[in-house]
């Protein structure tokens, strides 16, 4: 008796959705950070350099990330332990870097 996998599966549904949450969070983070670095940087030069670095940083936790993934080198558990991490300690170093009502 073979299990069979298919995506119109009720098991199918958890996964997708997380997924689909996953890439929708994904979006939301992108455009905060583009707004952010619009409303913090004014000139066009100085947008230009910090979407750079914005985009540099990002390049490096894609490599890192991707250094991580396989099970073998790192167990899935602390691939969620550090993402966890992750976002517990940039959201407060996010939410500094906003700069004041009226600025």
């Amino acid at each position: 008796d073979s299990h069979e996998h298919s995506i119109w599966s009720v098991d199918a549904l958890p996964a997708t959705m997380t997924y689909a949450l996953w890439g929708f969070s994904d979006s939301q983070i992108q455009t905060f950070a583009y707004w952010l670095i619009g409303v913090t940087y004014r000139d066009a030069k100085e947008q230009s350099r910090a979407v750079g670095f914005y985009k540099m940083i990002q390049s490096a936790g894609w490599c890192v990330g991707f250094a991580l993934v396989p099970a073998r080198r790192l167990a899935p558990v602390w691939q969620m332990v550090l993402t966890a991490l992750t976002y517990i300690v940039g959201t407060p170093l996010v939410l500094l870097a906003l700069p004041a009502h009226g600025e």
